[in-house]
C-alpha cells in the first residue's frame, strides 16, 4: 500500500509535503516516481505563484492582477531553465563549492529576470503598463538608489 498521499496528484502534493516530509524524502532516496513528483511540485508551484501574482497586482488594477498572475510563474519557469550542474560523487567539498557557485549564479539570473519582467505590482499613481522601460540593470539601479539615499 502506498504511503500517505503518495497517489495524490496536482495541488495535493503541498499537503503531502506538509504532512509527510519523511515520506517524500524516502521516495526521493528510493528514486520512486520522481518524474510524477517533479510534475506535481512544478504544477503546484506555478498555480501558487499565479495566485500570489494576482494578489500582488490587485493593489493596482484588475489588469495588473491578471498580468502579474502570468508574469510571476513565467519568471519562476525561466529561472529553472539554467541546468543544474552535475556533482561528481565522492568529492564533497569541491562539489559543495560548485553547488554554492551555481546557487549564487542562479540568484543573479533570477534577480535580473525579475527586473526585466517588472512591474509585478504597480504604483497607484502610474498608469498600467505591461513592461517598464529598461534602464540599466538591477544592480546598477541598486547603486543609484543607495546614491540617492546619501545625496
Amino acid at each position: 500500500m502506498a504511503a500517505y498521499g503518495e497517489s495524490s496528484s496536482g495541488l495535493l502534493v503541498i499537503e503531502r509535503i506538509l504532512r509527510d516530509r519523511e515520506g517524500i524524502w524516502r521516495q526521493i532516496g528510493e528514486e520512486r516516481e520522481l518524474g510524477k513528483l517533479t510534475r506535481q511540485m512544478l504544477y503546484s508551484s506555478v498555480v501558487a505563484l499565479a495566485c500570489y501574482g494576482a494578489v500582488l497586482g490587485a493593489s493596482h488594477s484588475v489588469a495588473m492582477a491578471a498580468l502579474s498572475a502570468v508574469k510571476l510563474p513565467l519568471l519562476f519557469l525561466m529561472t529553472l531553465s539554467p541546468r543544474q550542474p552535475e556533482l561528481p560523487p565522492g568529492e564533497r567539498p569541491a562539489s559543495m563549492t560548485l553547488l554554492n557557485v551555481w546557487i549564487l549564479l542562479f540568484g543573479f539570473v533570477g534577480t535580473q529576470l525579475a527586473w526585466t519582467l517588472r512591474p509585478f505590482f504597480g504604483s497607484p499613481d502610474e498608469p498600467f503598463q505591461i513592461f517598464r522601460q529598461i534602464e540599466g540593470n538591477f544592480y546598477v539601479e541598486i547603486v543609484r538608489a543607495i546614491g540617492r539615499l546619501f545625496s
